[in-house]
């Protein structure tokens, strides 16, 4: 990370990381401070940073607070969700599409949080989207990770688990190790296609 760093200008003063004018890198990272999950990684994230000369500050904020800013685009960093799906172009849509891009201080956002716009991104999501074979969807996705990987609009960390509970005492037919038809999440999309699989317990 710090060859990185400084093969593109940054440098070093003493453990402290410097952009290309000088300045020491510094930036916030937010999450609510109620979401414990989210404020354990970001302890992490903060001492990671400090290894390579970042001085992060993480703020514990109000959760209503938070979602303001997250809708404006009034952050530094935080720790974000981004779509799941049954293919990438979920996930990539929600990160960098073109038709849902927002200008920092305008609310109403439903994905593209980080305010990412590349025009061959937007194109390459609308030819998946309309595509009518596979070669054409995987030219499509070829476009769209090599520009997550060049630009990267943001930085994946981790995957979530989409958990779910159920009791067999009435209904069977929920999703199994042996069926995994869906997440038994019940959140999720297909929770009306769970709901068609039940049969009343024998």
């Amino acid at each position: 990370a710090k060859k990185l760093l400084t093969d593109n200008g940054f440098k070093y003063n003493g453990t402290t990381l410097e952009d290309p004018t000088g300045k020491p890198v510094t930036f916030t990272v937010s999450d609510p401070s109620g979401w414990s999950d989210y404020q354990t990684d970001l302890a992490i994230i903060k001492d990671n940073l400090g290894t390579i000369g970042i001085n992060a500050t993480v703020d514990k904020a109000n959760e209503d607070a938070w979602t303001k800013n997250v809708d404006t685009g009034s952050f530094d960093a935080v720790l974000h969700w981004t779509n799941g799906g049954a293919t990438p172009y979920d996930e990539y849509e929600n990160i960098m599409d073109g038709a849902i891009y927002k200008p920092e201080g305008t609310s109403g956002v439903s994905g593209n949080y980080g305010r990412f716009q590349s025009p061959a991104a937007t194109s390459a999501l609308q030819q998946y989207a309309n595509a009518s074979d596979d070669a054409t969807r995987t030219a499509a996705l070829n476009t769209l990770q090599d520009i997550m990987v060049q630009q990267m609009p943001m930085i994946p960390l981790m995957a979530a688990n989409a958990g779910g509970e159920y009791s067999t005492k009435h209904w069977v037919g929920w999703p199994s190790a042996s069926n995994p038809y869906g997440p038994a999440q019940p959140t999720q999309p297909n929770a009306l296609d769970i709901v068609l699989h039940l049969t009343p317990a024998p």
